[in-house]
């Protein structure tokens, strides 16, 4: 199935969710996009189990977001200017604020499920690796 989205009722939408690239680059040629930020959110959905951004449900966003970034890593990405690094972007709480008003066809999942998944992310985690230790060990057997 496909991912459908909808940003037009999110504040300010044309400065919130797009940036304009004036001239042509080896990757992109000049015109108008969906920001880093919006992107990652509008796929974030799926990984929360929340199908919106409201001004109701904004902060249990925020709080599944950061969970999955503290479990997963983060979903933006960008260079650091100073050191030229690729580096994690974390979400901010303005970052959400910023997109009440985004809707998608993600699968909603009750707190209660979004914990589970959660838990079950951290576990398969922790087995794969114990599962290269014991492989590692093994090897040097």
């Amino acid at each position: 199935m496909s991912l459908n989205w909808n940003i037009q009722k999110v504040a300010n939408c044309d400065e919130v969710c797009y940036v304009v690239q004036k001239e042509d680059t080896d990757y992109r040629k000049a015109g108008k996009y969906l920001s880093s930020v919006t992107e990652c959110l509008i796929w974030a959905t799926m990984a929360v189990g929340m199908d919106k951004i409201t001004e109701k449900n904004w902060k249990e966003f925020y709080t599944r977001l950061k969970m999955v970034e503290a479990c997963s890593g983060c979903y933006l990405r960008g260079e650091n200017k100073e050191t030229g690094k690729i580096e994690d972007i974390p979400f901010t709480v303005q970052n959400v604020k910023d997109h009440i008003g985004l809707h998608t066809n993600a699968s909603i999942y009750s707190k209660t499920r979004f914990l589970n998944n959660m838990f079950a992310r951290i576990e398969d985690r922790a087995n794969s690796a114990i599962r290269s230790y014991n492989a590692e060990q093994k090897d040097k057997e």
